[in-house]
This record gives C-alpha cells, sequence and structure tokens, in this order.
C-alpha cells in the first residue's frame, strides 16, 4: 500500500511537471535565457531586472554606450555600458516615434491626458543561447521559421536579410489569410489615389500600421509614379510589398481593438537570418499608457 502511494504521488508530480513546461512554453511572450524563461509581457524594469539575474545587460537601443538597470528602489534608471555582464539583448519601451504617425497623431500637448501608443522591444542580437516559446533558437536556419508559417517582412538590422514575422493577440497568432484579398483593395485605391493617397484611405491610424508600412512612407518609395516603378523598388530594397500590406490591414483591425479597451495589447515576433550572428529575435509589444 505505502509502494502504492510512493508511486501515485510520482505520477502527480510529473503531471504537474509537464503542466507547469507546457502552461510557459505556450506563452508568446516567453523565451529563455541561459537556461531561465523570462516573460517579455511584464513591465519593462521586470524584465530588466530578470535579464541583469542571469547576467545579461539591456542596451539601450537609441542611447550610445548606455545600458539600463532597475537600482535599490525599483527605479528604471541608465549607466554606463557595464563589461562585467556575460552577454546582452538590446532592449526600449517609450513612445511610439512620431515620424511614423505623421498624418494621423494627435496634439500630445494639448491632450496631456491622452493615452499614449508605447513600443516596447527587445532584439537577441548578440551570439549566446536563447530560444523563443516555439523553439526558435540563435542556431536555427530559415527553414525551421518558415515551417510554422511565419510571413515576409522587413529585416530589422539589414535591409537585405531575410527576415519573417507573425502578429500575436492574447498568445494567439493571428491568421494573416483572412486578410488576402485585402491587397487588391489598395492596389485599386494605389491606381485611384496614389502611394500616399492610398495609404491615407486604407489605414487611416497608421499608428498601427507603421510597423510594416515605414518604407512606403519614406521619401524615396513616395516619388514613385506608378505601380511597377514601385514594385521595382521594392524588390530592389528586399521590401515585401504584397506581404506587407496584408501585415498592416491586420494591424489596423488589431490596433482598433487595442482603442477600444478590447485587448490589452498586442504583439509582433519577427526572425531575421543574419550572418554572422545566426537568427535574431526581434519582440515588439504596443500597448496604450498615459
Amino acid at each position: 500500500m505505502k509502494c502504492r502511494s510512493v508511486v501515485l504521488i510520482g505520477m502527480l508530480l510529473l503531471v504537474v511537471a509537464l503542466v507547469a513546461c507546457s502552461s510557459s512554453s505556450s506563452q508568446s511572450s516567453v523565451v529563455t535565457v541561459t537556461g531561465t524563461d523570462i516573460d517579455l509581457s511584464q513591465d519593462f524594469a521586470d524584465s530588466v531586472s530578470a535579464f541583469n539575474e542571469q547576467k545579461v545587460a539591456v542596451h539601450s537601443m537609441y542611447g550610445i554606450f548606455e545600458q539600463y538597470y532597475v537600482d535599490e528602489n525599483g527605479n528604471l534608471m541608465k549607466k554606463q555600458i557595464d563589461d562585467s555582464y556575460d552577454f546582452m539583448v538590446y532592449g526600449e519601451d517609450q513612445p511610439l516615434p512620431k515620424q511614423a504617425v505623421y498624418y494621423s497623431i494627435a496634439d500630445e500637448e494639448n491632450n496631456p491626458d491622452k493615452e499614449i501608443l508605447m513600443q516596447k522591444t527587445f532584439a537577441f542580437r548578440e551570439m549566446f543561447e536563447y530560444q523563443s516559446f516555439e523553439g526558435i533558437h540563435n542556431g536555427s536556419a530559415l527553414k525551421d521559421v518558415d515551417a510554422l508559417g511565419y510571413t515576409k517582412c522587413s529585416a530589422f538590422f539589414e535591409y537585405k536579410n531575410e527576415c519573417r514575422a507573425a502578429l500575436y493577440v492574447d498568445d494567439k497568432r493571428v491568421d494573416l489569410s483572412d486578410y488576402k484579398d485585402k491587397f487588391e483593395d489598395w492596389r485599386n485605391s494605389f491606381e485611384q489615389n496614389g502611394l500616399r493617397g492610398s495609404l491615407e484611405k486604407e489605414f487611416p491610424e497608421l499608428q498601427y500600421s507603421s510597423f510594416s508600412l515605414r518604407f512606403l512612407l519614406s521619401d524615396r518609395a513616395r516619388v514613385c509614379s506608378d505601380y511597377d516603378e514601385l514594385v521595382a523598388l521594392c524588390e530592389e530594397m528586399h521590401y515585401p510589398l504584397e506581404e506587407s500590406i496584408i501585415m498592416s490591414y491586420a494591424l489596423q483591425d488589431t490596433g482598433k481593438k487595442l482603442a477600444a479597451g478590447k485587448i490589452d495589447s498586442f504583439s509582433i515576433i519577427r526572425y531575421e537570418d543574419m550572418p554572422d550572428y545566426g537568427m535574431i529575435m526581434i519582440y515588439d509589444e504596443f500597448y496604450f499608457e498615459k
């Protein structure tokens, strides 16, 4: 009887362990570094602390030679780069740049209580062992990412690199095939209104789609007078036009849900195949904050 009880307890512990592992790996915001799971969706300062505990420095993406840390009072601070850390990631948490929303942003100075769209980013560029919730790591091949069904997107670090992306809401990937037919809607709008006019008409809340439309908002793209010229430029710049437009429609719908309070945030996960660094993971999360 005693032996049977020991066996039952052992089986129960095994089930609990399996459930715990399963629930952790199902979270799209969880990444494993140096053998420890870190949830990137938590407060930015908490993520910084979690990385620092694993001897991973969080370098600012914009401050030259600066890194984040949390002081003894729990305040997020910056300091000069500390070489005592074993590894590093890039990290930032700030309002979406105004240039990304140049035709739809409200005047924040006249609306101090307005909620601001925030963008939190972590980029795993350095050569150390990370693993995403889907099992992708810096040694993965592009075919491993393609097998997950990710879509083509423009690269983050170097425009010639192959890059893939997926949109997540509440830990579920958004099915972009639902928006595939929308590409022709945009193309028709382009023929009637030109590039700038088509973007304003089809993506009136640009702040939600700026992630995938940034190249089309550039001065170089805006001078294209016809569709064929634009396609040729996109091919030259390794910008996947159709996939980016489809993603933009999905982001418009997702952003509207965010603004309506139906969701708390949404995230985009990218994998960039980068020579000399391996498979790079970039995590972006968007949310509102006053």
